[in-house]
């Protein structure tokens, strides 16, 4: 990974006081998968803020080729740029299913878009509006 991509997410965790911890937690699948791919390992992914309690965690799945070399650490940039996005969701199922490509029929892409409105309610929850617009530029 290019160190450009690293420090801007390093900076972005400097300016606003936050922390970053990654924890390997296990190989199960994530709630996404269609169990034709293989993935990387689950990852706990906790930011906290410096001097405070408040905290957001949340599960993250690295890449084969990470698991494969036997990397043990997220780097920050890959969790960031990973939830850049997640701060929004179209408001309706049937907008998500059209956004995403999802079927409307589906029982599973409507727990898919539940578990993504309530992830977008904690980012919005923890990040300030600032935050979130910083956020928006890791890429």
């Amino acid at each position: 990974m290019s160190t450009k991509y690293q420090d801007q997410a390093l900076n972005f965790l400097r300016r606003f006081r936050l922390t970053f911890k990654s924890e390997r937690v296990s190989a199960d699948c994530p709630p996404f998968c269609d169990g034709k791919h293989i993935h990387g390992d689950k990852y706990k992914i906790t930011i906290g803020r410096k001097g405070r309690k408040e905290k957001l965690t949340f599960p993250f799945w690295n890449s084969l080729n990470d698991k494969q070399n036997e990397r043990k650490r997220i780097p920050e940039y890959d969790a960031l740029a990973c939830i850049s996005s997640d701060s929004y969701c179209p408001e309706t199922f049937e907008e998500f299913c059209n956004e995403y490509g999802y079927d409307s029929d589906s029982r599973k892409a409507f727990e898919l878009f539940e578990l993504c409105k309530q992830f977008m309610s904690q980012l919005n929850s923890f990040f300030t509006d600032e935050e979130l617009d910083a956020l928006q530029d890791i890429r």
